[in-house]
């Protein structure tokens, strides 16, 4: 809804043509480093939606407890939707942030 409320066709039309299913292969999303103040997460093929949204959770309370954070995701299987959504989440918790975002588009 993020992306449709501002003009970019990508959100609603990809639930619906089926842009967003499933990886055959799902795994867990695991983090596969951390340190106080930084993660790596495997996303196990799963959508960029949902990694992404775990590596934010992951970068806001380690920046809140810290004062910086960064976070990286790799395996995700799909686009990870609108990146201002992401930064809107985390500026909303007084933090600046940089998002960025590369996919395959395999799935």
């Amino acid at each position: 809804m993020f992306a449709e409320l501002r003009l970019n066709n990508q959100g609603i039309i990809k639930l619906v043509t089926g842009g967003l299913k499933n990886a055959p292969d799902l795994k867990e999303v695991k983090s596969v480093f951390e340190t106080p103040v930084s993660a790596q997460i495997d996303g196990g093929h799963h959508s960029g939606m949902v990694v992404v949204a775990k590596a934010v959770d992951i970068a806001l309370e380690k920046a809140s407890k810290t004062g910086i954070s960064v976070v990286g995701a790799s395996g995700y299987a799909s686009a990870t939707g609108a990146l201002g959504y992401w930064a809107t989440r985390i500026s909303e918790k007084g933090f600046v942030s940089v998002v960025m975002s590369q996919c395959s588009g395999k799935y």
